[in-house]
């Protein structure tokens, strides 16, 4: 056999075997190395849950725009289509008069509007709630909210509601959309309960309400009845909050009708004297109903277990602006349901008696109705600084430390 015979004879029959058998042993190291790691992280399991979170995280960060805007489209359009329409406001406000009815000692403090229910949330005394009874239905949650259809609800209300049994009207506002079905918008009645409501929580969500709070009020009061000071909207100079206060107290004196003075912050803790009532959101003292924000649109009315959604609710409320009816008085709210809307001539009765004090005669109060709009929320959630039934849990879907409280009741 020659050298070139012996040569052939001796190459091996596989020749990427030693190449393969490299691999597993560079493989088997990696899985050794790789086991002794997750045993001192706690084992598999830990790891592979650990795991799951962080890609449920990154999925979630990379899809939050899309949901976010399809959020903001869907609670845009529910609100501006409820908030829209008049018989909507005059039915929740019969129906809190009806539910006070029921027993001297209710208090109904805030509504869930929706197409055809409204529920209302009550509070009592010491002795507990009582039932209702027909057409009332007990939420099986919360024995405070009561729903009624809307057309029960929609019969002309006895005029000895809203006169014996509750000296003024229920003044709603919406505070946002109901957060567990998104289907209702909840309002929030501002003449019953303390007269100051400090609006706090997540600074630019928390301004964002309080604007939009101003601006349904500049919409549905009448002449005089509202005292925006200086700082609450970046677009109004209106007077410093001391100056305010006291043109509220005034025209609450000689009035008698609900008056508001809204400020960013209350100087040095003024309370609430003369009638007035005081929304801000800074520098609340004494008692006072917490509104606590949070940075994606939750609200808690703290003391209750109302919790709404606002994260449309700036661009809803500058969107209908015109479209809010005026506050009903105890005459007209007994009344019709079709209530004629306020006009813009109706609204010009704010000049008709002279400059309001302390507002510059030039900017009373038209420059006020064209400025108090809120600005828009961007669908980001990054708003100009910024729910059906209301159960006990909603309160876990806010960032934060809001979670629904039932005391003070």
């Amino acid at each position: 056999m020659t050298p070139a015979d012996q040569a052939r004879t001796a190459r091996p029959v596989l020749p990427w075997l030693p190449t393969m058998l490299g691999l597993a042993g560079v493989l088997i190291l990696f899985a050794v190395l790789m086991h002794l790691a997750v045993r001192r992280y706690g084992g598999w399991r830990v790891v592979t849950l650990a795991l799951h979170a962080e890609i449920e995280l990154t999925v979630a960060r990379i899809t939050a725009p899309a949901r976010s805007r399809r959020r903001h489209r869907r609670h845009l359009r529910l609100l501006t289509e409820l908030l829209s329409d008049p018989d909507g406001w005059v039915i929740a406000e019969q129906a809190m008069l009806r539910a006070e009815a029921v027993s001297p000692g209710l208090q109904a403090y805030a509504a869930l509007l929706g197409w055809d229910v409204v529920g209302v949330l009550v509070s009592g005394g010491p002795g507990g709630l009582p039932a209702p009874g027909e057409p009332w239905v007990v939420d099986e949650d919360d024995p405070g909210l009561w729903w009624i259809d809307r057309t029960d609800a929609a019969g002309t209300a006895p005029a000895s509601y809203a006169i014996s049994l509750r000296p003024t009207p229920p003044l709603l506002v919406a505070l946002g959309t109901d957060i567990e079905y998104e289907v209702l918008a909840v309002l929030l009645d501002l003449v019953r309960g303390p007269a100051t409501l400090s609006i706090g929580g997540e600074p630019g969500t928390a301004r964002a309400v309080l604007q939009s709070i101003a601006a349904q009020l500049d919409a549905r009061l009448p002449a005089r009845a509202l005292m925006v000071a200086d700082g609450v909207h970046d677009h109004y100079r209106g007077p410093d909050p001391v100056t305010a206060i006291a043109a509220a107290e005034h025209h609450a004196a000689i009035s008698g009708e609900p008056t508001f003075a809204v400020c960013a912050t209350l100087p040095g803790g003024r309370r609430s004297v003369g009638g007035a009532r005081l929304i801000a959101g800074d520098g609340a003292r004494g008692t006072a109903r917490l509104v606590e924000t949070a940075r994606d649109g939750g609200v808690l009315v703290h003391g209750t277990p109302l919790c709404a959604d606002a994260f449309a609710l700036p661009a809803a409320v500058a969107e209908i602006f015109g479209q809010f009816p005026p506050y009903p008085t105890p005459g007209n709210l007994a009344g019709d349901l079709e209530e004629p809307k306020r006009t813009d001539p109706a609204r010009s009765s704010r000049t008709a008696a002279g400059p309001t004090p302390g507002y510059p005669a030039a900017q009373e109060p038209a420059a006020r109705r064209t400025t108090l709009r809120p600005p828009p929320t961007t669908p980001t959630g990054k708003a100009p600084g910024g729910t059906t039934p209301v159960s006990k849990a909603q309160g876990a879907h806010l960032e934060g430390p809001l979670e629904p409280h039932r005391h003070h009741r």
